[in-house]
């Protein structure tokens, strides 16, 4: 059920699209009843009947435009399917139809006005107000039953086009989470290779933090895995996953690299890409902080207005002009291309400081 906000709006929208019609429609009854005056030399000065009819005109219609709508408004949960929304529609305008013709010629009575037209069928002729019921409702049909049907048909047009977009939608968001899978599904092998050659070294001359190194790892194994297939995680668990990467790594080059988080903790919670983080970090150790001394890694996670900016840097060797991006970066590049289009920025540079930035724009305006 809508809101009454909601449906008070859609009333609204529902008499705006036939109002300007019908106005016009009484504006040009209204020139014509002043011509005819003009005409036959009578004066300009309109006579109530006049007045009245040319405000039915405009008010029966919108009875019924209205009772059609609550008729669609209301039954439409009890009354499914084609035909029996035409139905529905019909009796909404019959019943209008008639209760506005009623109130207008309760209107004529009481100014003392009386129509002698009357509908004579065989030796039966109708009453006054039988007659004017009987004429609207035959005027009204035979203009809204064909709108009726065409609004019918390309009610079902629409619906059938609908049903083919969201097809496709479908088809595309599983394409994108086969994509994504496939993105997250892999660690990198020398990685790997590399941690289980420090876990063997470790083993005999320090297993307790061997040990340390094997948990670490399960940990982040368990993560890349991803037992619920999900292709988003907070930020507070991808930050995770990086501390647990670089506690790995720390093991390996001890007090020669140093890891610096900045969280704003307000965002913690905000979902991203799972392996967003990490294979930046990575590259920053593998190509960067690696071939220094004293390697110094520094993650800064804030907002700005809508947007998240998330800067990695290190204090390794600046990037070379002919960079290749490698396989854990273009990964990254490829889960934000297929998930945020032209609403993320991702760059590497040398100046003021080296980094690499993302930037996710208006996530906070869409979460």
């Amino acid at each position: 059920m809508k809101s009454k906000a909601t449906f008070g709006k859609s009333i609204i929208e529902e008499n705006l699209q036939y109002i300007w019609v019908l106005l016009g429609f009484a504006t040009l009854v209204l020139l014509l009843v002043v011509g005819v005056s003009i005409s036959e030399g009578k004066s300009l000065a309109l006579k109530l009947d006049d007045i009245i009819f040319v405000a039915s005109i405009v008010v029966i219609p919108l009875f019924a435009v209205n009772t059609i709508f609550l008729f669609k408004h209301f039954g439409l949960p009890y009354f499914p399917g084609k035909r029996k929304v035409l139905i529905l529609k019909m009796a909404g305008l019959f019943l209008g139809i008639t209760v506005g013709t009623l109130v207008f010629e309760a209107i004529y009575t009481a100014n003392g006005i009386y129509d002698d037209d009357y509908i004579v069928l065989g030796s039966f002729t109708l009453s006054t107000t039988a007659s004017e019921v009987v004429s609207n409702l035959f005027f009204a049909a035979l203009v809204g039953i064909p709108i009726f049907i065409k609004q019918q048909v390309r009610q079902s047009s629409s619906l059938a086009l609908a049903a083919k977009v969201e097809e496709l939608e479908k088809a595309n968001r599983l394409n994108v989470k086969s994509q994504l899978e496939a993105l997250q599904a892999r660690v990198n092998p020398h990685f790997l290779y590399n941690s289980l050659n420090s876990i063997a070294s470790l083993i005999h001359i320090n297993p307790d933090q061997a040990e340390e190194m094997v948990l670490s790892l399960s940990e982040l194994f368990r993560y890349s895995l991803n037992s619920g297939n999900e292709q988003l995680s907070t930020i507070n668990e991808e930050i995770k996953m990086v501390e647990t990467y670089f506690g790995i790594e720390q093991i390996r080059f001890g007090d020669k690299l140093t890891c610096h988080i900045e969280l704003d903790k307000e965002i913690g919670q905000v979902l991203i890409p799972r392996f967003l983080l990490q294979p930046i970090v990575e590259n920053a150790i593998k190509h960067g902080t690696s071939k220094i001394g004293s390697g110094k890694i520094t993650v800064n996670v804030r907002k700005e207005e809508d947007n998240i900016h998330f800067e990695i840097a290190d204090n390794g060797p600046n990037f070379p002009n002919t960079f290749e991006v490698g396989y854990g970066l273009k990964c990254v590049t490829d889960q934000l291309n297929l998930l945020y289009k032209d609403q993320h920025l991702f760059e590497m540079v040398n100046t003021p400081k080296k980094q690499v930035k993302i930037v996710l724009k208006n996530i906070l305006n869409n979460a």
